[in-house]
């Protein structure tokens, strides 16, 4: 394909990208059946099937869009997302997070367009306000490969709140399922294990 890639719409990119194993699974399905659903698209950006559309690119084909229909693109994105994907506690609550204190994003004339809080980010995404206040501190406090490995489903949002608030950077994770970590916000020893 050589037309110009197209950017993704942020509420898009609230959730996160299918991992390797899930987005060969969908290339293949492309390959075999081609695109069941077309990429939906507002103000030219796609604002539901980033997944598809890489596999489109990949596969060369070339895909099909049609244009958000909806007053509440925000709404749409997490109901296609929540319906579609089997995303965990922890990835929910990370997504709830970056709703949390957004705009409403009503139209300016049909509401005050406040932000959203916690207790209501965690209602949309079916997660507790724990889970929600735990992924802030990741977001907050976490290294960028911490918040991946939550935004995987690699580690539980409750543990990685616990290692962000109180290390700096995860070392490695070892096959065993230890993460080693270095303490430097708080007096712990200087190398500990968690499980996960």
């Amino acid at each position: 394909m050589t037309a110009a890639a197209i950017d993704f719409h942020p509420f898009a990119d609230l959730f996160p990208m299918m991992n390797a194993g899930e987005f060969e699974a969908l290339q293949a399905d492309i390959k075999a059946n081609g695109l069941v659903h077309p990429i939906v698209l507002q103000g030219g950006l796609i604002l539901d099937g980033r997944n598809r559309y890489r596999a489109c690119r990949a596969l060369r084909i070339k895909p099909k869009f049609k244009a958000f229909g909806g007053d509440n693109p925000l709404a749409y994105v997490i109901s296609a997302n929540l319906q579609r994907r089997h995303l965990s506690e922890s990835q929910r609550a990370m997504v709830a997070a970056k709703i949390a204190n957004m705009p409403s994003h009503r139209p300016k004339d049909k509401s005050a367009n406040l932000p959203t809080s916690q207790p209501d980010a965690a209602a949309m995404l079916h997660v507790s306000t724990r889970s929600v206040a735990h992924a802030k501190v990741v977001r907050e406090l976490g290294t960028p490969l911490l918040i991946a490995r939550v935004e995987n489903g690699e580690i539980a949002v409750s543990l990685a709140a616990k290692v962000a608030a109180v290390c700096t950077v995860p070392l490695a994770i070892w096959p065993s399922g230890k993460v080693a970590v270095t303490a430097t916000r708080t007096v712990l020893p200087t190398s500990v294990l968690v499980s996960v």
